[in-house]
C-alpha cells in the first residue's frame, strides 16, 4: 500500500516487532514459533475492530442487552438508563 522510505520503515518496525517479540520468548523460556502467531493476532484484531465499526455505523448505534443506544445519544454522553 505503500513506496519508498515508507515502506522501508514500515518494513523495519515489523521486523523489530518480531525481534522483539522472538526474543522476549526465549527470555521468558516461552515456544520461540509463536512469533508465527503474532501476524495473525494482529489480523484478527483488526477484523475485529472493522466489524464492530460497520455494524456501528450501519444500524446507527449499538444493541446491548437488548436496548438500543443510538449514536446521537452516545455522541452526546446523554444515554439515558431505561
Amino acid at each position: 500500500m505503500t513506496s519508498g522510505i515508507t515502506q522501508l520503515l514500515n518494513a523495519a518496525v515489523v521486523a523489530l516487532i518480531v525481534l522483539l517479540y522472538y526474543d522476549n520468548a526465549r527470555f521468558h523460556r516461552q515456544n520461540p514459533w509463536y512469533v508465527l502467531g503474532f501476524p495473525v493476532a494482529v489480523l484478527l484484531f483488526i477484523y475485529i475492530m472493522w466489524n464492530s465499526t460497520l455494524k456501528t455505523l450501519k444500524n446507527d448505534g449499538i444493541d446491548w442487552r437488548g436496548t438500543h443506544y443510538s449514536l446521537a445519544e452516545l455522541r452526546a454522553n446523554k444515554v439515558s438508563r431505561r
